[in-house]
């Protein structure tokens, strides 16, 4: 059995090989939706606070929020490989301690020119790859005992969306 839990943020990004408009700076309302089910022979936890639960909604918000929406939220995406965006917003000065970020931990973030906060990763920002990244950072992050994360699914619009199946969960 698993439950769902959907957040939605907001952010910018592009993608600059895309030979459409996608290439252009522009924004999406993302909505993010995590599988999560219990590990092992049990479907519902048999006693306690959270009995009869695969786990409480709210403490599953509280992690989504901490690792997906409060990083992304109202910034804009990029990849460290789209140099030219990234000269609009960050000066040469900064760029070593970003690269290093994103070797070390993935991801960076932090506000820079014209007061753009920023959340640069590896790959380009597709839904695909953000699927993948958030999928990864959630998965790393859960710190429930028994609880795993089945499945992560990114709309970047109502009608396109990247659906990540954990085989092991």
């Amino acid at each position: 059995m698993d439950i769902v839990r959907r957040i939605e943020l907001d952010a910018g990004h592009r993608l600059p090989e895309h030979q459409s408009k996608c290439r252009h700076l522009h924004g999406h309302r993302y909505a993010v939706e995590a599988a999560f089910r219990l590990s092992g022979a049990d479907e519902l936890v048999k006693s306690g606070p959270e009995t009869g639960m695969v786990a409480d909604f709210g403490w599953l918000k509280d992690v989504m929020m901490r690792v997906i929406h409060d990083p992304s939220d109202h910034k804009m995406i990029l990849s460290i490989a789209d140099t030219d965006a990234l000269d609009l917003f960050v000066e040469a000065a900064d760029r070593s301690a970003i690269d290093a970020a994103v070797a070390r931990d993935g991801y960076y973030m932090g506000a820079h020119r014209l007061g753009t906060a920023l959340y640069i990763i590896a790959p380009h920002p597709t839904v695909e790859n953000l699927a993948l990244h958030w999928g990864a950072r959630l998965r790393a992050e859960l710190d429930k005992p028994g609880v795993t994360l089945s499945a992560i699914t990114v709309y970047e619009t109502p009608n396109c969306k990247a659906v990540i199946r954990y085989e092991e969960a």
